[in-house]
């Protein structure tokens, strides 16, 4: 089942979006599970959009959020419980508006891992949503004019 909200858009293969919180996700049926994708943040003059990865989402209040932040300067992983949102690890880093991240997020078990451009940045555990099974992607904004590039190559795979 595909859901979501807001106003993303696939377009030629690459998803759009320009509101905070929008979001598209789909049950892959699965709770241990390798997410891969391109990121791409953007940020000019106080207009950002930061992009990022749902994974075990069970419903619109609870899920995990990874994302390349590019008003704090930072990767970091959220778990979000009954709508409040907990930092749970970040990694430091300036992110470079338009530039293309590959990310790669493992889940197995309790274990998150998450690899920036190849490159162990992440390591967390937690029983949080364990064994939820819908991912997607999640926009992350403020003041963007019109639709903006944030994701391509979006996979998810079983481990």
């Amino acid at each position: 089942t595909e859901a979501g909200s807001g106003n993303l858009q696939i377009n030629g293969g690459v998803l759009k979006g320009s509101t905070d919180g929008d979001t598209a996700y789909f049950d892959v049926q699965r709770s241990d599970i390798k997410l891969t994708c391109h990121l791409i943040p953007y940020g000019s003059g106080g207009n950002n959009l930061y992009p990022g990865l749902l994974a075990r989402l069970s419903s619109t209040s609870n899920f995990w959020l990874l994302q390349i932040d590019i008003n704090v300067n930072e990767l970091a992983l959220y778990d979000n419980q009954a709508t409040v949102y907990t930092k749970r690890a970040n990694y430091s880093f300036t992110p470079v508006s338009a530039q293309v991240y590959t990310v790669e997020w493992i889940l197995d078990g309790s274990s998150h891992v998450v690899y920036l451009d190849n490159v162990q940045r992440l390591t967390f555990s937690s029983t949080f949503n364990q064994t939820a099974t819908s991912v997607g992607l999640r926009t992350g904004a403020a003041n963007i004019p019109g639709t903006r590039s944030f994701a391509d190559n979006f996979a998810a795979y079983v481990l």
